[in-house]
């Protein structure tokens, strides 16, 4: 990890947030190279992420989320995070020191409804009042980021246009 860089953006939140989405989007527009750390561990293990989980448990996920977060290069970048990296291993404060972080608020009932449609996603429990407790269990690690948007009902390209203005890009 370089020390931290204002041309590094990191997004968190949870999953259904919208951080790859609108992650791509903002990369696009500051023409930043786009960095989705899920992506990086499934290139790396030659397996999706619920395989991941399922054959090797979380506590060698969550290990691997802090391996790729050691191992990026930064510069002019932004990244997407997993829903869970910054609960483990102190990512959330090596986040901090890297970049600017974002935090991308969203409901959980929204959540719950943006990602019903896939059965592909580790620790999602088909319930509203699970991925509150979800949520709710890791918004303090969230809350730590120095910016925050509500993405609750809003486009991409809208919660990127909140980004651009309040981040003066």
């Amino acid at each position: 990890m370089s020390p931290k860089n204002k041309s590094v953006i990191i997004l968190v939140g949870m999953m259904g947030s919208g951080k790859s989405t609108v992650g791509k989007l903002l990369a696009k527009l500051l023409d930043y190279q786009f960095i989705d750390t899920d992506n990086l561990i499934i290139e790396k293990e030659n397996e999706s992420i619920n395989d991941i989980f399922n054959n090797k448990g979380e506590s060698y996920f969550r290990n691997l989320e802090s391996e790729i977060l050691d191992d990026l290069n930064l510069s002019n970048c932004v990244i997407a995070t997993g829903g869970g990296l910054p609960v483990y291993n102190q990512n959330m404060n090596n986040l901090i020191k890297i970049g600017t972080t974002i935090y991308l608020k969203i409901t959980a009932a929204e959540i719950f409804f943006r990602i019903r449609q896939f059965d592909n996603r580790p620790l999602f429990e088909n319930s509203i009042p699970k991925v509150q407790q979800m949520l709710n269990s890791r918004k303090s690690y969230y809350e730590m980021s120095k910016y925050s948007f509500d993405c609750s009902g809003k486009k991409p390209n809208e919660v990127v246009d909140e980004i651009k203005s309040k981040l003066n890009l």
